[in-house]
């Protein structure tokens, strides 16, 4: 059975591996989950098509939010509100001095940004050009070198991912597998631990751009691929808020369903900037407004279930669960045991590993060892742990954006993430240990 477990660990590294070297994930992800199947002696349509019609059953009232969270964020970037609410929370950067200073109120207006976008529930994937642009113009108005932008950019999606009170993808899937949960529970130490991380990536950035002015490094274009921006009059700034309130209002204050909230959301948002969306030739507004909404979000479903399969061919393993066993057994600590689980199915599956990691909570912690919410918060900052290797499609996306390679690009992202985060899950486990979010 040790083998069986070795062979399901090497399967993960070698799906990393193959779409490192430059393999469609697609291939790659097959690749991975037969090698799975064989080595642990499982039947293989069978496997297959179970693992497909679990991802179906489960996982659908998620895909319909990323799917609503991708339209409404493409129609705020075409409408312009993106650019007016940049805009605005950038205006104040002109009238520091300070250099230090002007640094951390620029990045901290990105982050506050994208907590905004959060707010909405638009999803990474769906913003992630958009968010390229408004980085871009942040690191060219105080003079940053453009290596740094694509951490800046993993930092953002990290923030997206751990917004307390959010329609975030964590808390739509949390909210799927884990009976009651809620996703303003304990929403202060919540808040508390990504204010942590805000001020330990503010400090490291400041830091990176102080040996970079020392050495002589600005910001500098190159070839940055060029960018949509939006075109004409942009929306006035409280009305980019509307369909945001919206969302806040429904799925936080009323705890509608996620996709229900988002879906207000999406109206909300084509009503307010409808006379904003441009008009595309040979084309009605109604049409054009309709291609907008269509506009890069077709293949989503097709990346979350890449994103998830993995995991759903593991969980069918009887290698999987006897490894589960052998380590909540194993006489360590439950929080400490249960973070090694979470950063294990997680570092090959992002947060796609959340259903495993919920079925896995229920069965061997939850109510036993541990509070549920202590599983919850442990494994959404395992998410964001490693879910920013160098394979993570995104990252491999940005840094073309960026024009910078990815091993220049990685250390910065390497500091700001991987190691940022994992300090703030250790800080998460001890308060988790310390009954902070709440007992058995």
């Amino acid at each position: 059975m040790l083998f069986q477990a070795c062979a399901l660990v090497f399967s993960l590294i070698l799906i990393a591996y193959l779409i490192y070297k430059g393999l469609s994930p697609i291939y790659s992800v097959v690749i991975g989950c037969s090698l799975m199947i064989f080595t642990n002696g499982m039947d293989y349509v069978e496997t297959f098509t179970s693992a497909l019609s679990t991802w179906g059953s489960v996982l659908m009232p998620a895909v319909f939010v990323t799917l609503f969270g991708a339209s409404m964020g493409v129609l705020y970037t075409r409408a312009g509100a993106v650019d007016a609410i940049a805009n605005w929370l950038l205006r104040p950067v002109d009238r520091i001095k300070n250099e230090d200073l002007r640094v951390i109120f620029a990045i901290l207006a990105f982050i506050v940004f994208r907590i905004i976008l959060g707010l909405a529930g638009l999803v990474n994937d769906a913003v992630l050009v958009t968010m390229f642009a408004v980085g871009a113009a942040v690191f060219r108005k105080v003079d940053i070198d453009r290596r740094h932008l694509n951490a800046v950019l993993v930092i953002a999606g990290t923030i997206g991912l751990v917004i307390p009170g959010a329609p975030t993808q964590t808390n739509v899937m949390f909210s799927l597998f884990l009976p009651d949960y809620s996703p303003t529970a304990y929403f202060v130490p919540r808040a508390i631990l990504m204010i942590i991380y805000v001020i330990f990536v503010c400090l490291l950035m400041l830091h990176y751009v102080r040996s970079d002015r020392a050495a002589g490094r600005h910001f500098e274009p190159g070839n940055m691929m060029a960018t949509e921006y939006a075109e004409g009059k942009l929306p006035p700034i409280w009305l980019c808020f509307v369909p945001i309130i919206v969302v806040v209002i429904t799925y936080t204050f009323l705890g509608i369903e996620a996709w229900v909230s988002i879906t207000f959301g999406l109206i909300a948002t084509l009503i307010s900037f409808w006379k904003y969306y441009p008009v595309e030739s040979g084309k009605s507004r109604f049409g054009s407004v309709l291609h907008i909404a269509n506009d890069g979000v077709l293949l989503i479903p097709l990346q979350f279930m890449l994103m998830v399969l993995p995991t759903m061919v593991m969980n069918l393993s009887p290698a999987f669960e006897w490894g589960v066993e052998a380590l909540s057994g194993s006489g360590i600590s439950p929080y400490i045991s249960f973070t090694l689980l979470a950063v294990i199915l997680v570092a090959f599956s992002g947060a796609g590993a959340i259903p495993t990691i919920c079925t896995v909570a229920l069965s061997g912690f939850i109510g036993q060892t541990m509070g549920m919410y202590a599983c919850v918060i442990m494994t959404t900052w395992s998410c964001t742990v490693f879910d920013s290797l160098p394979t993570n499609a995104s990252i491999v996306i940005q840094t073309e954006l960026c024009d910078c390679p990815m091993k220049k690009a990685y250390p910065t992202i390497f500091t700001t993430t991987i190691i940022a985060t994992a300090v703030v899950l250790v800080i998460a486990t001890v308060m988790a240990a310390m009954g902070v979010f709440g007992g058995i």
